[in-house]
């Protein structure tokens, strides 16, 4: 990204929060964003502590298709009773086609920066002491 001024668009909040995913210890202190006005381009931002990216999900919606539990009459998920992959998967599923929301991610630490400080409508959010984190 170049170093000529960014236009200031301020339409998501940063709040703190915690990042935990399967197989860590104990959670990582982060944050998200949330929007501030229906005309914002984004449902959420999320800080991914771990792997320091900050992963975008996008109003751009998408076809795709995904497994999903089979459901009885009542709504719970059917079990599996198929021996060889009850471990693996304890319930039946189904592929359906299903909308999802884009994903971006940004890695580059000055691109973070750049669209924080585009987009973020707390400026006093200490979002730095997150991406820069060791």
């Amino acid at each position: 990204m170049s170093n000529t001024p960014t236009k200031k668009i301020a339409n998501i909040m940063l709040v703190k929060g915690f990042f935990h995913q399967e197989g860590m210890e104990k959670p990582l202190p982060n944050f998200i964003g949330i929007p501030m006005d229906s005309n914002s381009p984004f449902v959420e931002l999320i800080w991914d502590a771990k792997d320091k990216v900050l992963g975008i999900v996008s109003k751009v919606t998408k076809d795709k298709f995904q497994f999903v539990p089979k459901l009885s009459s009542k709504g719970t998920p059917l079990p599996n009773n198929d021996r060889n992959t009850n471990k693996i998967a304890p319930f039946q599923q189904e592929r359906l086609m299903l909308k999802t929301f884009h994903e971006y991610y940004i890695s580059d630490q000055a691109e973070i920066e750049t669209f924080l400080k585009m987009y973020a409508y707390n400026p006093k959010f200490d979002w730095a002491q997150f991406v820069n984190a060791e």
